[in-house]
């Protein structure tokens, strides 16, 4: 019998402005073969690739370069990468997966960011276990939060 086990997914990225009007985008992710193995090696033996098994990122204004050992979302720019405060990990509805969403407030400078990576226990500049990732275009100003949602699928 062959089957198969297929990931897939895709984020919604909101930014909501000062006057609380919406702008949104949904662009396809790459699930990375780091999550895949991960998966297949937890079948196999005890293995930890769950998100919630180290401390969740929880920085909220785009000051600070991930925390080492945590694990959650960062989004990236042209040449840094900031963490995002998780707000919630639930299943994706109407489905068999995880949702993971953050929300993340500006203040100060713009940021004009470019993309966004998912994973487990960051350290040294990238995560053990890379979920997923993805690219996209969208400036944060000052007072603005952007609200990003990842769905990663299992079909």
């Amino acid at each position: 019998m062959k089957d198969k086990l297929g990931l897939s997914g895709e984020v919604e990225v909101t930014i909501i402005k000062a006057d609380k009007n919406k702008e949104k985008q949904v662009v396809k992710n790459a699930v990375h073969v780091e999550l895949k193995n991960a998966i297949a090696k937890g079948l196999q033996e005890t293995f930890e690739y769950g998100i919630n098994n180290s401390p969740l990122f929880s920085t909220d204004n785009f000051d600070d370069s991930p925390a080492p050992t945590r694990s959650g979302m960062v989004l990236t720019d042209a040449s840094n990468e900031y963490e995002t405060a998780l707000t919630t990990i639930t299943t994706v509805p109407n489905s068999t997966g995880v949702r993971i969403t953050s929300s993340t407030r500006r203040d100060g400078d713009t940021k004009n960011l470019t993309g966004a990576r998912c994973g487990r226990y960051y350290v040294n500049g990238d995560f053990t276990i890379d979920y997923a990732s993805t690219t996209f275009t969208q400036a944060v100003t000052d007072g603005q939060q952007i609200d990003v949602t990842w769905d990663i699928t299992i079909s």
